[in-house]
């Protein structure tokens, strides 16, 4: 964005050089920044006679903000005088290219129009601003109103920008293609998903204008191929680390996003890499732990601070350890500790949830015991958490009906249940079931669950089962 004032301190100070070609600029400087401020500012510094085409442009494009339209009598005005006093091709077209950007309601019409005007001046380099900007609203409008619509004036447009291609063509192709790459990422969910795999495939593979927002988009991009099962997750972190080598800075929310995938219930193995350099996909292929974790450091390297939510998602990633490691959490903790950072609910969340999923359940517990006197709430969310995973391992539910469910206020029968079926603790099932008729606790929902552990246990469990259901 340009600066306000240096802005407006330049148009003051050399208002008398100023040509047609510089007010050209200063318009479409306007359209682009789309700052209102800058619109109001060079409207009380643009006085005097409109003796140019680029300063009557100026003018009219002034004017339209303040309306939000264009008065095509004004625009036919101006072409006139500028056709009868054999006015400069090049600014005529420029003039035309810039005014059409305030009246875009058939955009097949004004692509057209378009085409036809570059084609008059033979896509000359003096209107190649002009022309990006124009083609960036007329692609932005079409995706407004749909896809389709953007397809279709894709086919208008594309033949001329592969035929004789020149640094102007690519030009306008890339604003095409990053008009259709910001369009992808935000729409997926709402799109056909082969028509997606599709475009985005194709454009993944001959995307051009590789600037950092467009990269942070082709990042995303790729995970959402991931996501709709048409790329490996390798593929995806062998960008990623391509994109780094060239100098591209990621934003926070790629990095998230890279190392969530790693925490991605889904990755459990990861495919060997065919990447035979030392890139982040060849590091640790059956550790996504280790994997997560370089990405975490390359963010840190490349100067975006840690947070509570970049060690949640490291910790998330523990879960797939091959090996059951804990050493690695707990020295993810210490750094953690070592950096002036301290745990928040969700990064505790996720150790102690890998904790327990890799059976180390005296270390998950004694966090777990270690919450009850800390500032981070001990929340039914967790006990949910517990019992889930409780429910398939023997030895974690005994813990659970022994030890640990006196802790929990609002119990969760239904876990509960499902942890006395896999121990096979009918004694712990029938106190269970004891209580939540004490409690008034209506039956029929768990009908099933008590039913078959009293099939487990026999007949007269059963008996004391039914009895209950009855009442």
């Amino acid at each position: 964005m340009v600066s306000l004032k240096k802005y407006v301190r330049n148009i003051r100070k050399n208002q008398h050089l100023l040509t047609s070609n510089h007010y050209f600029g200063i318009g479409e400087t306007l359209i682009k920044s789309k700052d209102q401020k800058l619109f109001r500012e060079t409207q009380k510094l643009l006085k005097g006679p409109n003796d140019s085409i680029g300063k009557l442009t100026l003018s009219l494009i002034l004017n339209s903000n303040q309306r939000k339209e264009i008065i095509q009598e004004e625009i036919s005005s101006i072409s006139n005088q500028i056709l009868t006093s054999n006015g400069d091709k090049l600014e005529y077209t420029r003039f035309r290219l810039m005014t059409r950007i305030f009246s875009l309601s058939d955009l097949k019409t004004n692509l057209n129009d378009t085409i036809n005007d570059l084609n008059t001046v033979h896509w000359h380099s003096s209107v190649q601003k002009s022309a990006e900007l124009l083609i960036n609203e007329i692609f932005a409008k079409a995706l407004d109103q749909d896809f389709i619509v953007f397809q279709d004036l894709s086919k208008l447009l594309l033949p001329y920008l592969f035929t004789n291609q020149n640094d102007f063509k690519l030009s306008l192709y890339n604003v095409y293609s990053g008009k259709k790459l910001e369009y992808l990422v935000k729409n997926y969910s709402k799109m056909d998903k082969s028509t997606f795999v599709v475009e985005a495939t194709s454009l993944l593979e001959g995307f051009n204008d590789k600037n950092n927002e467009s990269l942070n988009n082709l990042v995303k991009l790729a995970l959402l191929l991931k996501d709709a099962g048409k790329m490996d997750i390798n593929r995806v972190i062998d960008l990623f680390d391509g994109y780094l080598r060239t100098g591209f800075m990621p934003d926070r929310e790629i990095f998230n996003l890279l190392m969530s995938e790693m925490g991605n219930d889904q990755v459990h193995s990861i495919p060997t890499s065919t990447d035979t350099g030392n890139s982040l996909a060849k590091i640790a292929e059956t550790c996504p732990q280790l994997r997560c974790w370089e990405i975490f450091r390359s963010m840190e390297r490349s100067g975006i601070p840690s947070n509570s939510e970049s060690f949640a998602l490291v910790f998330a990633s523990c879960k797939h350890s091959k090996n059951k490691d804990k050493d690695f959490i707990f020295k993810v903790e210490e750094y953690l500790l070592q950096n002036s950072k301290t745990h928040s609910y969700r990064s505790l969340y996720n150790l102690i949830e890998s904790l327990l999923v890799l059976g180390h359940y005296t270390e998950a517990f004694q966090r777990i015991t270690d919450m009850e006197t800390s500032d981070i709430p001990l929340t039914r969310d967790i006990y949910h958490m517990v019992l889930k995973i409780s429910t398939r391992d023997k030895r974690l539910t005994q813990y659970m009906l022994k030890e640990f469910k006196r802790e929990i206020a609002d119990q969760p029968y239904d876990l509960l249940l499902e942890c006395c079926r896999v121990s096979g603790d009918l004694v712990s099932a029938l106190e269970l079931v004891d209580e939540m008729a004490l409690k008034k606790i209506d039956l029929k929902p768990y009908r099933n669950q008590i039913m078959e552990l009293g099939e487990m246990g026999g007949s007269e469990l059963m008996e004391s089962f039914v009895e209950y259901l009855k009442k």
